[in-house]
């Protein structure tokens, strides 16, 4: 609905005047020098721009093109170079990656990688305090699951605690620091008579700083060792 407008006579000349216009609130008059100074913001901000925009033109993308232009062969016969570096490492590193692959999938059919799964699914009845009733119990969990192979527990301490044909498994636990410390001396010593060692530990009480030193020591210089953490 529109908005009725005022109109008041001059008492001298009797002309009507329309006086809605001069009573308009201040708000409105805010409010248009608010958007004049919103539109003078605007009109800076793209003078700047502008202004960035020559100036990037100029000493960054125009020498450029200049230097491009005068060395477009350089730029032609190093970027075959890469290209071709790019490509001869894609196809070296695809073959490493189908050779990995392979050699991965040939491990899961071993022996060795079988044990390796099958211990570590292995949960004891109940907790053991020494080391004899659990890897008793442990060979019997393998023997059920490889009954084609021959599965020994051994006595001595100068033998590992379980054989597989040519896989030795030594059994730790409880298992502290000290235990620790005698991982090393097991692999040189089972590393001349087995082609695989897995060691096993059980109710670690050592300290993880220990646990993760040794453990990584191992795994550097004895690839063919597994150490199995239980708990």
């Amino acid at each position: 609905m529109a908005k009725r407008r005022k109109y008041m006579s001059d008492p001298l000349t009797g002309i009507r005047i329309d006086i809605s216009s001069l009573n308009r609130p201040k708000h409105s008059r805010k409010k248009r020098r608010r958007a004049h100074m919103k539109d003078e913001e605007i009109a800076g901000l793209l003078v700047a721009v502008l202004v960035c925009c020559a100036l990037i033109y100029g000493f960054i993308i125009a020498p450029f093109l200049e230097w491009a232009r005068q060395n477009i062969t350089t730029i032609i016969l190093i970027s075959i170079v890469i290209v071709s570096i790019l490509v001869v490492g894609l196809i070296f590193y695809s073959k490493y990656r189908k050779e990995r692959k392979e050699a991965e999938n040939i491990m899961k059919t071993t022996l060795f990688y079988k044990v390796v799964e099958a211990t570590g699914r292995f949960e004891p009845s109940r907790r053991y305090g020494n080391e004899f009733g659990y890897h008793a119990e442990l060979q019997g969990w393998l023997k059920s699951h490889f009954p084609d192979a021959k599965v020994e527990l051994q006595t001595g301490s100068s033998r590992p605690d379980i054989v597989i044909r040519d896989i030795a498994i030594e059994v730790k636990g409880p298992t502290d620091n000290q235990a620790l410390n005698t991982l090393t001396t097991k692999c040189l010593k089972y590393s001349h008579y087995y082609s695989h060692l897995i060691i096993v530990l059980f109710e670690p009480t050592f300290s993880e700083s220990n646990h993760n030193e040794i453990v990584n020591g191992i795994k550097r210089h004895f690839p063919t060792v597994e150490v199995i953490r239980k708990q």
